[in-house]
């Protein structure tokens, strides 16, 4: 007996109870995946306005550099969230990584914000918020389907 979404499956001398409704793509990583690629094209094109506007922070190359990291980033995003299940190594560099760029954003922030006007700090506190976000997101969702078995192909 199961109920809608689940199924029953024998498995290593067991029956388990498999949630067959966990979708393996999720949207949360093409999300993070648009907006790395936004704030790459922007950081590439932007980087002297940008680092005028804000008053401080990083250095123009610095910003460049950061901008040609995110393309990449965004696809390997992409790329991790298209098959969850099949993916979880690559979900979970992508999760590394985030806390990796909350970390030094905010690392960034503390360091920076004298030198910072209004909008510089505007700038550099809303991105460390908006990552932070996706980030508590992608652990939800990779914990989820860490937690929930892969469906047997028939």
């Amino acid at each position: 007996m199961t109920s809608e979404g689940m199924e029953a499956r024998y498995a290593g001398g067991k029956t388990v109870l498999v949630n067959t409704t966990t979708p393996a793509r999720t949207p949360i990583f093409l999300i993070d995946a648009t907006l790395a690629a936004g704030m790459g094209s922007m950081l590439l094109a932007l980087a002297p306005w940008l680092r005028d506007q804000a008053g401080g922070g990083l250095s123009v190359d610095a910003l460049r550099l950061v901008g040609l990291f995110l393309l990449p980033w965004a696809a390997h995003n992409a790329f991790a969230g298209s098959d969850l299940r099949a993916r979880m190594p690559h979900a979970l560099v992508q999760v590394a990584g985030d806390l990796l760029w909350v970390v030094l954003s905010l690392g960034l922030c503390l360091h920076h914000w004298p030198a910072l006007s209004a909008l510089g700090r505007v700038l550099y506190a809303s991105q460390t918020a908006v990552v932070a976000l996706v980030l508590i997101t992608k652990l939800h969702v990779v914990s989820h389907a860490r937690r929930t078995p892969v469906p047997a192909r028939t």
